[in-house]
């Protein structure tokens, strides 16, 4: 019978769980979902990307390597490491509220093709592609650098 209440504790503790992750996704929120996250600062998801789906709202961070990319509630993106707190680079936006999107690189001929980007608000900052991919994510990599596509945009 113990046996049986504790299964059942757990079981309830672990659908809880879910639901609040599943009500926080449906919102729009990163979710950090990974048992090391805990040991990371307040806020950062639980990857280390954004693709074409995601959206980095204020107060949520990309985190890895020892630095975080942060998009603060004033409205400007910031790379900081995560250990002195020193900034290493910043988008210079401050438009209070707005969030940061991906937008992939486009290859369809001269007319039609552009780099990959994030929009901070409605300011855009380009990076990169290549021959055979045309940028896919923009992200923070386990050497604190930030990049968009295949262009490198600060290091921390």
């Amino acid at each position: 019978m113990k046996t049986a209440i504790n299964q059942l504790s757990h079981r309830s503790t672990r659908v809880a769980l879910a639901g609040a992750a599943a009500i926080a996704a449906a919102s729009g929120l990163l979710v950090a979902t990974a048992p090391s996250a805990a040991a990371e600062p307040a806020g950062c998801s639980a990857q280390d990307y954004l693709d074409q789906t995601d959206i980095l709202r204020p107060g949520r961070a990309l985190c890895n390597g020892g630095a975080v990319l942060r998009m603060q509630d004033n409205g400007d993106l910031v790379l900081r490491n995560a250990s002195t707190g020193k900034t290493c680079w910043r988008s210079g936006t401050s438009k209070p509220g707005v969030s940061v999107t991906f937008t992939p690189g486009k290859g369809t001929g001269p007319a039609g093709q552009f780099t990959p980007f994030i929009s901070v608000g409605d300011h855009q900052i380009h990076g990169s592609n290549n021959i055979l991919d045309l940028g896919r994510t923009a992200n923070l990599n386990d050497k604190g650098e930030f990049w968009i596509g295949y262009g490198h945009i600060a290091t921390c």
